[in-house]
């Protein structure tokens, strides 16, 4: 990791890498370009770049931090601060900033020396202290200001050329704002920080245009991405993309397993297993989250597998699940169900309704459901908001005693997630 310049509280042209975050090393106290705080860098061609800032238009190119090379001391673009630079398409870029007032030209160079103007009014207002990333073989232009500070921005801008710049939103979920940061992680773009009317430091995060095709299960725009010709409906093929393009791709679901084994039932375990689990792991930019449901074939019920012959659901419901912290043979608690670690849970009930450390759920704070018989079933772990790599557990439970007939017992459980826009 590398740190190049900066204000402290004048401008610096020291450069510093570390390796850990923890120990940084000073290559330079005093680079060749002029100090600066309000440059770009990037890495293109196995070389790190400083490019303008400090109402500058000079270019800078390095391979150690120690010994910098002018590439150019006047580009094409005008002298400015608080641009971003990006590399795409194997060129450096320069998208937009601050000479005299903002801008919305765009540039690019191969070699740092010759720039060419790809636009001198990109499709987006004016702006500086933005920020720009690429993602999905885009560029794209996130938020920033005008002017210094005048007018805040929260839209959101892509192009492939630089030259045709198309909107993504013109209102993010995130408050409009300049001097953030963004980067590209995890297969999402994330915004972070920045100044409001105030310094923040909340995060947000985005999987692009292609995420969420709107509330209402079609896109605002479907001409941007089926071609120039009139989209008339569902039955004509697009000329470009596809029919299904940001259908799922804003939800990503899996299971810890597909397959549980309860163990065998005898008088050692009082002919009672809770060992069985699932782990659900939801990934989702849906605006409003998820909802994960479970039900059970076999009306709920474990079923012999050479007989009718079945294990009744316990009589919890998922509404009002109830306590179980007995057994069949002790108890006359006898029957098959679940329970859910989620502890916020939406649906019929208490939200803590099967974690709840009243006393109603007992000693081990979990109370027990029967199993819905059809789809898409009961509620069993969800989010209200955008959740990355979120889990809950479900446990299985089953009770039965000596009168039972011997034999393998089974039961198909079925989980249904559906993303919330």
């Amino acid at each position: 990791m590398w740190m190049i310049g900066g204000l402290d509280p004048s401008s610096l042209n020291d450069v510093w890498y570390s390796g850990n975050g923890t120990v940084w090393t000073q290559v330079t106290a005093n680079a060749q370009w002029k100090a600066s705080s309000t440059h770009t860098l990037l890495v293109f061609n196995n070389q790190m770049w400083v490019i303008g800032g400090g109402v500058q238009n000079d270019v800078w190119y390095s391979g150690n931090g120690t010994t910098w090379t002018q590439a150019t001391a006047n580009a094409q673009w005008l002298a400015r601060t608080s641009h971003t630079s990006l590399v795409f398409n194997n060129q450096m870029w320069v998208i937009g900033g601050y000479t005299s007032t903002s801008t919305n030209d765009v540039w690019y160079s191969g070699n740092g020396t010759t720039w060419t103007q790809a636009t001198a009014n990109a499709q987006w207002v004016a702006r500086d202290s933005h920020t720009s990333l690429v993602f999905n073989n885009q560029m794209w232009a996130i938020g920033g200001t005008l002017d210094g500070g005048t007018s805040q921005l929260n839209d959101v801008w892509y192009s492939g050329n630089g030259t045709t710049w198309t909107q993504a939103t013109a209102v993010a979920q995130w408050v409009k704002r300049y001097l953030h940061t963004s980067l590209v992680f995890n297969n999402q773009m994330w915004v972070i920080g920045g100044y409001t009317t105030t310094y923040t430091n909340d995060v947000w995060y985005s999987a692009g245009a292609d995420d969420i095709i709107g509330s209402s299960w079609h896109r605002a725009t479907p001409g941007t991405v089926n071609g120039a010709k009139d989209y008339d409906g569902l039955n004509q093929p697009p000329l470009s993309g596809t029919w299904y393009a940001g259908l799922l791709s804003g939800l990503s679901v899996s299971l810890s397993n597909t397959a549980v084994d309860l163990g065998e039932l005898g008088p050692s375990n009082s002919f009672t297993s809770s060992s069985g689990t699932t782990t659900i792991t939801v990934t989702t930019s849906a605006s409003t989250g998820y909802i994960a449901y479970v039900w059970a074939a076999n009306s709920g019920q474990l079923k012999k597998s050479d007989a009718a012959v079945y294990i009744s659901a316990w009589t919890g419901t998922n509404s009002l699940p109830t306590n179980w912290n007995g057994n069949c043979p002790s108890n006359s608690e006898c029957g098959f169900g679940y329970t859910t670690d989620d502890g916020d849970l939406s649906g019929g009930g208490g939200a803590d309704r099967f974690t709840a450390s009243t006393g109603a759920c007992g000693a081990d704070n979990k109370c027990w459901a029967g199993f819905a018989t059809a789809g898409p079933g009961d509620p069993v772990a969800d989010s209200s908001a955008p959740a990355i790599s979120q889990q809950n557990i479900v446990t299985y439970k089953v009770s039965t005693d000596s009168a039972q007939a011997m034999g393998q017992y089974q039961t198909t459980v079925v989980y249904v997630v559906t993303a919330q826009y």
